[in-house]
C-alpha cells in the first residue's frame, strides 16, 4: 500500500486549481433565485472574473454595470447575451475584472480585521472604566 496523500495538502491543491480555473474563467455565472451574500461571486470577483447572475439580494450588493451583468430571473436569454457578449469582447471582460478586484477591496482580510479593531478599540474606550 502506498502512503496517503495529508488531506491539507489536498485542500491546497484544491484551492489552487479553482483560482486557476477562475483565473482562466472568461466569466463566472450565478442564475440562483434567492442567496445571501456569495462567497462565489466574491471569489470570483477578486480572481478578476466578471459575474453573470440574477438581479437578486445578495448579487445586487455585489455586481454591479462596473464588474458584470445582472439580469431577470430565469432570463435565459438575458444569461446568454451577457456571456456572448463577454466571449465576444475580451478586453471589456478584462475591464470589467479588473472593477471587480478593486471592489472586493473593503472585503480584503487586512481590512476586515482593521475594521474589527477600530470596532474593539471604540467599545474598549466607551466601557465604564472600574473606580
Amino acid at each position: 500500500g502506498g502512503s496517503a496523500i495529508p488531506e491539507d495538502l489536498l485542500l491546497y491543491q484544491l484551492a489552487l486549481t479553482f483560482e486557476k480555473l477562475g483565473r482562466a474563467a472568461r466569466a463566472s455565472v450565478l442564475p440562483s433565485e434567492r442567496e445571501g451574500l456569495p462567497r462565489s461571486v466574491m471569489e470570483s470577483l477578486c480572481l478578476e472574473t466578471p459575474v453573470v447572475g440574477a438581479d437578486i439580494r445578495g448579487l445586487r450588493e455585489l455586481v454591479s454595470p462596473a464588474c458584470g451583468f445582472l439580469v431577470g430571473v430565469g432570463d435565459v436569454a438575458g444569461l446568454a447575451e451577457a456571456l456572448g457578449f463577454l466571449a465576444d469582447h475580451p478586453e471589456e471582460a478584462a475591464a470589467l475584472g479588473l472593477a471587480g478586484r478593486r471592489l472586493m477591496q473593503p472585503f480584503d482580510l487586512h481590512n476586515v480585521l482593521a475594521c474589527y479593531e477600530a470596532i474593539y478599540e471604540e467599545a474598549l474606550r466607551a466601557a465604564p472604566t472600574a473606580s
